[in-house]
Parts: structure tokens; sequence; C-alpha cells
């Protein structure tokens, strides 16, 4: 692991995540990226940030702000149909490890036994929830 990646799993392991949002982007009106950036309200009252771009994964304590749009980029602040689900939910582990064929996976598993896989490979973030 990166040390990026080791202090975030220090900053969020043991912790309840509050809320979830997630910026998405849009260029020229279609959704290029449903998953593009994350924030998670923890249970001390902070805000945590985190994303992969070009495959490198990096994070800031920092509340969710969206980026200037243009009239072909635009970007836009949702909450996840997943946030109900992980709302009020301690998360118990973190981890980072490799995709096979090449990528990152940020695994985080909740009370109640979910967990919710981001991963990142060729630039691109998806989810899968388990």
């Amino acid at each position: 692991m990166s040390d990026a990646e080791k202090s975030f799993v220090r900053r969020v392991w043991g912790r309840t995540c509050l809320q979830i949002q997630v910026q998405q982007y849009y260029y020229n009106g279609v959704l290029k990226a449903e998953w593009n950036v994350f924030w998670l309200l923890l249970d001390d009252d902070a805000w945590v940030k985190f994303c992969f771009d070009a495959g490198v994964f990096s994070w800031k304590p920092e509340p969710p702000a969206l980026p200037k749009s243009s009239q072909l980029r635009v970007y836009k602040l949702v909450e996840p149909s997943i946030a109900p689900r992980i709302a009020r939910k301690q998360i118990l582990a973190a981890n980072f490890g490799p995709l096979r064929g090449g990528g990152r996976v940020l695994g985080l598993w909740f009370e109640g036994g979910l967990g919710l896989y981001i991963r990142n490979r060729n630039d691109q973030t998806s989810i899968v929830v388990g």
C-alpha cells in the first residue's frame, strides 16, 4: 500500500459513516464518470474526500465541493443509491489491493456485512456492493 492508502485506512477504520456523496462528471450531456470523486462524512463530523486519478489514490479532509462546470463539462454532486445501506454503519475494515489485469481496488467493509468495493482500472472507477 502507498502512504496515501495507509493513512486513509487509519483515518476511516473504526469510524461510523454518516453520509456518502459522489461527484459525477458529464461531457457534452453524456455521463462519463458516475463514480468520479467520493466524500464520506464520518462520526467525528469530518468529511473525507477521496478518489483515484490515473490509477493513483489520493485523499484529504475536505467537505463536498464541485469544480466549476463549463458548457461541455458538467459536474454534479449526488447521494448514490447505496447511501441508505451504509449510513450510520461503522467501517469495520478498509484495505487496498491490485485488480487482476491491472488497476487498484479499495474495499470498505461495514457493520451488518456489507462490502463496498471501489475499483479503478484505466482511469475508470466503478463500484461493486456485496
